[in-house]
C-alpha cells in the first residue's frame, strides 16, 4: 500500500517537474520542499489514515454520564452576624470590631462637621449679597 501511493506521488512529481507549461512547471529544490512536506504529514501517517477512512468494523460507543451537583449557596445577608455579637470572639476580632466602629463614628462626626461648615459658608454668601441682616445671621448659625 505504502509503496503503491508513494509510486504515485513520484510520478506526479515527476510530472511537474518535466511539464510543458513553463508557468505550471517547478524546480528540484521546490519538488524536494514539497515531498519533504509530504513525508512529515501524509506519508507518516498514511495507515491511520487508510484505517479510519477504510474500516468496516462497526465501532462501539460508550457513553459516560457524570453526576451533576448543584452550587451550594450561602445564607443571606439579613442572616450574617456582627463582629462581637456573640461575646465569644478572640481579642484580635474584638480590636478589629472596635477599629471599625470608630471608624464608623469618626466618619459620621466628620460628616456632620463637614454639613455644618458648609451651611455656615452659604450664610456668610447670603450675608454677604445682603439678604439676611445680622439679627438672623446670628439666629441661623446657632440652629445650624
Amino acid at each position: 500500500m505504502l509503496t503503491s501511493k508513494f509510486a504515485l506521488y513520484k510520478n506526479l512529481i515527476i510530472g511537474a517537474i518535466d511539464h510543458s507549461d513553463a508557468d505550471t512547471r517547478i524546480t528540484v529544490e521546490q519538488a524536494r520542499r514539497i515531498t519533504a512536506y509530504a513525508h512529515e504529514t501524509f506519508f507518516r501517517h498514511l495507515r491511520l489514515y487508510d484505517y479510519v477512512l477504510k474500516n468496516t468494523k462497526l465501532s462501539e460507543v460508550k457513553k459516560v454520564t457524570l453526576p451533576r451537583a448543584d452550587p451550594k449557596c450561602g445564607d443571606p445577608l439579613s442572616k450574617a452576624m456582627m463582629l462581637g455579637a456573640l461575646g465569644n470572639e478572640s481579642e484580635d476580632e474584638m480590636s478589629v470590631a472596635t477599629a471599625l466602629k470608630s471608624e464608623f463614628a469618626m466618619d459620621s462626626v466628620a460628616k456632620d462637621t463637614q454639613s455644618e461648615e458648609i451651611a455656615a459658608i452659604e450664610l456668610k454668601k447670603e450675608s454677604a449679597r445682603g439678604d439676611l441682616d445680622e439679627a438672623d445671621y446670628d439666629e441661623a448659625l446657632k440652629t445650624a
